[in-house]
């Protein structure tokens, strides 16, 4: 369970400002400030947090493809984070985005389906 949210909060980093682009500042800025991170000079905080969750997702995949023996999920993984990731750093159409975070959502359920199997 706990891999799967780490996928999920990687997917939610990638698609907030993208998603709802007004909302993103306060609601990074309520993430941040529970964690004890101030807010202030965020500008490229942002493009921080997105890489630190994604790495964190795909780090669980990576485990569990390890433990597993099964790469699938892991390949999905990397390829919708490298797509969230494009998406943040260059003028690119949300379609990306949301195809990243769909690939990436894909990859924790099919992740979540195989270790319940077991």
């Amino acid at each position: 369970m706990r891999r799967l949210l780490a996928g999920v909060a990687g997917i939610l980093a990638g698609v907030l400002p993208v998603a709802a682009c007004p909302a993103c500042w306060p609601a990074y800025a309520t993430v941040l400030s529970s964690l004890g991170i101030s807010i202030v000079g965020f500008g490229t905080g942002h493009l921080v947090t997105v890489s630190v969750l994604l790495s964190f997702a795909i780090g669980a995949l990576a485990f569990d493809a390890y433990r597993n023996r099964w790469i699938i999920p892991l390949i999905f993984g990397i390829m919708g984070a490298i797509a969230v990731l494009v998406t943040n750093l260059s003028p690119t159409p949300a379609f990306v985005s949301y195809g990243g975070s769909a690939l990436l959502l894909a990859a924790a359920i099919l992740n979540a389906v195989r270790n319940h199997r077991r």
